[in-house]
């Protein structure tokens, strides 16, 4: 317990001191605005800004990839139970090589697929082409489409990388492993 009251106190202070570079960033530009001769020291405070906000992005970019691979993770667990049900069953409602996983409507505990959207902001399904943020997207593996719950890639986008994934274009397979999304 004391360790996480740790990591609270520490993510605390790291926002207040994030807040207070803040509020002295915006003094000191307001202050520039009214007398042009402090623009020395405004532009070091622009620097700082920089230096503080940036990390917070970064910070962002790095919860939503954990969030991604949470996600998927939970996707293939759900395709996986099914299987253990009826072994190699047509996915439904992902009829096309690359569907939105949003568009998965079943069999059974598939349907609860659809319920997982991409926390950034990309709007088309992941495929090969894809070099930004993009929707969760789901086909076959090592057949034609459809996909099947023995035969499937979840193919997502990470921004940033996560553990030994670099920032791209991947997919989570049947087997449980990472790979490189396939889909078109």
């Amino acid at each position: 317990m004391d360790g996480k009251r740790n990591i609270i106190l520490m993510v605390v202070v790291t926002i207040v001191v994030i807040v207070a570079a803040l509020i002295g960033v915006m003094m000191y530009q307001s202050k520039i605005a009214k007398n042009p001769i402090d623009s020395d020291r405004g532009k070091v405070m622009d620097s700082i800004s920089k230096i503080t906000v940036n990390p917070i992005n970064v910070e962002r970019a790095k919860a939503r990839d954990a969030k991604r691979i949470s996600d998927v993770k939970q996707m293939s667990n759900y395709l996986s139970i099914e299987d253990t049900n009826v072994y190699g069953q047509n996915i439904q409602g992902c009829i096309s090589e690359n569907s939105l996983s949003e568009s998965c409507t079943g069999p059974g505990e598939v349907s609860n697929i659809s319920q997982f959207k991409d926390p950034g902001k990309g709007t088309s399904p992941c495929s090969t082409s894809s070099h930004t943020v993009c929707q969760y997207s789901i086909g076959a593996r090592s057949i034609a489409a459809p996909a099947k719950t023995n035969d499937y890639q979840i193919c997502f986008f990470l921004e940033n990388g996560y553990a030994r994934l670099s920032q791209g274009l991947h997919a989570m397979t049947d087997t449980g492993a990472f790979a490189d999304c396939t889909l078109k």
